[in-house]
């Protein structure tokens, strides 16, 4: 089953290129801690450039890799598969660095609690041995998105 590619992530996963931001799970204990990486590359869509004029992936979309590589390890157990989940905060979230082209994020994600299909998770991401960020997300799991009505 490992390294897991996006071909059977996308089964817990909603989002589809451009917005899929990993590319491959390699390691998953379940119930407990999962493993991700997202190689950045130069002609993506979505890089913007700093004041030194150079490409770099937006600290908002570090933050969405990391959550998704950790919905695929909540969403990928048998108990909770075509369930949804939902993000509910982040807290305490830090950035590092920025992340290039050529940079392979890598991120680890440990669930700290999870009870009566609400939790949260510490999750971080390294560029080689380098922090890159750090943060915990909130979330719950739920059948489906309810209605507004």
């Amino acid at each position: 089953m490992f390294p897991m590619k996006p071909c059977e992530m996308i089964k817990y996963l909603p989002h589809r290129y451009p917005f899929l931001f990993v590319d491959r799970i390699i390691e998953m204990q379940e119930g407990n801690s999962i493993t991700g990486y997202k190689n950045i590359s130069s002609n993506e869509p979505y890089l913007k450039e700093n004041f030194q004029q150079k490409l770099f992936f937006p600290e908002t979309l570090i933050i969405e890799s990391m959550s998704q590589v950790g919905v695929v390890g909540i969403l990928s157990q048998p108990q909770y598969q075509g369930k949804i989940m939902l993000f509910a905060g982040i807290d305490d979230f830090k950035i590092y660095r920025q992340v290039f082209p050529g940079d392979c994020l890598v991120t680890q994600v440990k669930q700290v609690y999870f009870k009566n299909n609400l939790g949260k998770m510490k999750a971080v991401a390294k560029i080689g041995e380098e922090l890159a960020a750090e943060g915990f997300f909130s979330f719950a799991v739920v059948d489906s998105i309810p209605d507004k009505d």
